[in-house]
C-alpha cells in the first residue's frame, strides 16, 4: 500500500496538478487519475465503474490546473561552441527581470562540454545576481547545440535580456544576446481563467466555478454524475484532473 500512495504523489507532480500535497487515509482505494490538458467534458471512457474499487458510492474531486505564468527567456542559436577551455573569452552582460545589468565572468579552465559551461553560466550568473534576489537556470541542448537561459521568475516582468561583454566577449561564441542569433522573450502572465462544471446542459447559468488550484470534491456520487458532468472553460483554461477513489 505504501509503494501504491507514493507513485500516486508521484503523479501528481508530474502532471504538475496541484500546488499542495493531496494524501488519502490508509483506508481509502484510489480507483482512477485522468489528467485533461483540453477543456472537454468528460465522456464515458473518462469515467470507471465503482465497482472495480468496491461499491456503488465513490468520492470525486475535480481540480482547475494551477495558475502559472511562463518565465522570461534568452534561447541561443544552434551550432554554439562547446569546448571554450583553451579561449581567452569569458565575458557577456546580462540583465535579469529588468534589474541592474552585470557582467558574468567564466573560468574556462575544464569548460570543454556544452552542460560543463551551461552549469558554469548558472553559477556565475547566480553569483553576480545574488544582491538582486533574482536566479536563473541555464540548460545546454545537445540536439543542435544551443544554451538555454531562463529567469527563475515567471509572468510579464520575468525577463532575460543577454549582450556581448565590454571585453573578451564570449557571448558570441555562445551564441547568446539577440546580437549573436538568439530569441529573447518575456514572461506571460499567470492563467487565471475558471472553469464551470454542471449538470446541466450550460454550466455557465448553473454551476460550480473552480478557480486555478481550487478542487470540487463531491464524496458519495455515482460516476454516472460524474459522467454526466459538463465542463465549461475560458479561453485561457489548459485543463483539469480528476480523482475517483472510495473508501
Amino acid at each position: 500500500m505504501g509503494k501504491f500512495f507514493i507513485g500516486l504523489l508521484a503523479m501528481i507532480f508530474t502532471a504538475n496538478v496541484y500546488a499542495q500535497i493531496i494524501s488519502f487515509p490508509s483506508n481509502y482505494r484510489v480507483g482512477h487519475m485522468t489528467y485533461y490538458h483540453g477543456t472537454a467534458g468528460l465522456t464515458a471512457a473518462d469515467v470507471i465503474s465503482s465497482s472495480s474499487v468496491g461499491g456503488n458510492l465513490m468520492t470525486w474531486m475535480v481540480c482547475r490546473d494551477p495558475a502559472i505564468g511562463t518565465a522570461g527567456s534568452d534561447i541561443g542559436a544552434a551550432s554554439a561552441s562547446t569546448d571554450i577551455s583553451g579561449g581567452t573569452d569569458t565575458d557577456f552582460k546580462v540583465t535579469v527581470d529588468g534589474g541592474t545589468e552585470v557582467t558574468a565572468s567564466l573560468t574556462v579552465t575544464g569548460l570543454n562540454t556544452g552542460a560543463l559551461i551551461a552549469a558554469a553560466m548558472e553559477t556565475e550568473i547566480n553569483t553576480e545576481l545574488a544582491s538582486q534576489g533574482t536566479r536563473v537556470r541555464v540548460v545546454f541542448d545537445d540536439s543542435d547545440d544551443h544554451y538555454e537561459i531562463y529567469s527563475l521568475a515567471t509572468g510579464t516582468s520575468s525577463s532575460v535580456v543577454v549582450v556581448d561583454g565590454a571585453s573578451n566577449n564570449v557571448a558570441d561564441d555562445l551564441k547568446i544576446g539577440a546580437a549573436n542569433g538568439a530569441t529573447e522573450a518575456a514572461g506571460t502572465a499567470a492563467n487565471g481563467s475558471y472553469i464551470q462544471l454542471s449538470s446541466s446542459a450550460d454550466p455557465s447559468t448553473d454551476g460550480i466555478q473552480v478557480g486555478p488550484n481550487e478542487c470540487f470534491t463531491c464524496p458519495n456520487c455515482t460516476p454516472k454524475l460524474l459522467k454526466d458532468l459538463n465542463v465549461i472553460a475560458g479561453a485561457a483554461a489548459t485543463g483539469y484532473s480528476v480523482i475517483q477513489y472510495r473508501q
